[in-house]
């Protein structure tokens, strides 16, 4: 079971990090964007995944980017893995709302 949990873990922490550096520039006018497709993972996420285990890849796979990949000063990376926290916070929250309580089984379920 913990294996189970740490290979998904695992799993939605690489799409983010993929999704990270695989980002879409767009030249508009005269101005170039930088566009990421971590929603991607975060929709797929919200599906498959533990709230708690999806803000955990929700943070460590753009992070493990950030810290390797791009050499941001640290106040941006920590910027950036804010921004991170606060999108997928909230997604996982109000995603989450609407779910009734899991059933109970056994007798004390009565």
């Amino acid at each position: 079971m913990r294996r189970t949990i740490l290979s998904l873990i695992a799993a939605a922490a690489l799409a983010f990090a993929a999704a990270e550096v695989f980002v879409v520039h767009v030249n508009f006018r005269h101005s170039a964007l930088s566009l990421s497709l971590a929603e991607v993972p975060l929709v797929a996420g919200l599906f498959l995944a533990h709230p708690s285990e999806l803000m955990l890849a929700c943070i460590l796979g753009p992070g493990v980017v950030l810290l390797l990949d791009r050499r941001h000063i640290p106040m941006r990376t920590a910027f950036n893995l804010a921004q991170f926290a606060l999108v997928g916070g909230p997604s996982i929250t109000l995603f989450s709302l609407p779910l009734p309580a899991p059933a109970g089984v056994g007798p004390a379920a009565g």
